[in-house]
């Protein structure tokens, strides 16, 4: 019985590189790939370290929040530039009575949808509020009974990615 290793050399050896062989033709140019792959650890550290025990929380106990944070998406260009539509929202339950004019908030519609805008004045009635890409106000007044949350963190990067995604 003859070796395999000497009848057909080693199989474990990578075939030698063609000569023709230009290692410059790749699609990417390293920066590029130094970028993307930056991009997508931070990414993956964020889901793993922020959205994972949220959702995780939020379906073993039943609770809207982890210590008080929410992570919410926004969907709509109301808020553009600040914040563009499919960024994250990181928010805090705040008090009502905390609330000052330019804090950006999330509540709820009457049609049941949340919302993201900011208080531009606090009368006796609610907080008004409006989209900084709007020129104005919304109609009716955040109540207490509508107010969820405060936010206190953007992240506008995943809006580029849900873009180059669905286009």
């Amino acid at each position: 019985m003859t070796d395999v290793s000497k009848a057909y050399g080693n199989p474990w050896q990578l075939p030698p590189i063609p000569q023709d062989y230009d290692q410059r033709s790749s699609i990417l140019a390293p920066k590029q790939i130094n970028r993307l792959l930056n991009f997508s650890l931070a990414c993956s550290v964020f889901f793993l370290c922020v959205v994972f025990p949220m959702q995780l929380h939020r379906s073993l106990t039943n609770a809207d929040s982890l210590f008080g944070l929410r992570v919410v998406a926004v969907m709509g260009d109301s808020m553009e530039p600040a914040i563009r539509a499919g960024a994250l929202v990181m928010t805090k339950e705040t008090p009502f009575d905390r609330l000052a004019e330019g804090d950006v908030i999330v509540f709820m519609q009457a049609d049941g949808r949340l919302n993201t805008h900011r208080i531009i004045a606090i009368e006796p009635h609610g907080l008004i509020t409006k989209g900084d890409r709007v020129l104005l106000p919304d109609a009716i007044p955040v109540t207490r009974e509508m107010y969820r949350s405060h936010v206190i963190k953007v992240f506008n990067g995943f809006a580029r990615v849900l873009k180059v995604l669905v286009d």
